[in-house]
């Protein structure tokens, strides 16, 4: 139990989202999921200020601050 803020820009919002958000339901039933759609620059800085636990974004996005992990495009 517990919730998730997730951050994600337009294209992540619209492609790579709804297949992971639908994993994560199924997975985690009990885990509210909160979606934050924005430009990058605005979902780095949620993420820098603690108002998001994850950001989807796509490259390129440097930031020392922030770890990385890739992700790859789930085929149709």
């Amino acid at each position: 139990a517990g919730a998730l803020r997730i951050g994600a820009g337009g294209a992540a919002c619209h492609f790579l989202l709804p297949p992971i958000l639908k994993e994560l339901r199924e997975t985690y039933p009990k885990v509210d999921l909160h979606v934050v759609s924005g430009p990058t620059q605005a979902t780095v800085e949620r993420l820098l200020d603690g108002e998001l636990d994850l950001g989807l974004l796509t490259l390129p996005v440097a930031h020392a601050r922030l770890p990385r992990a890739a992700v790859d495009a789930p085929a149709d």
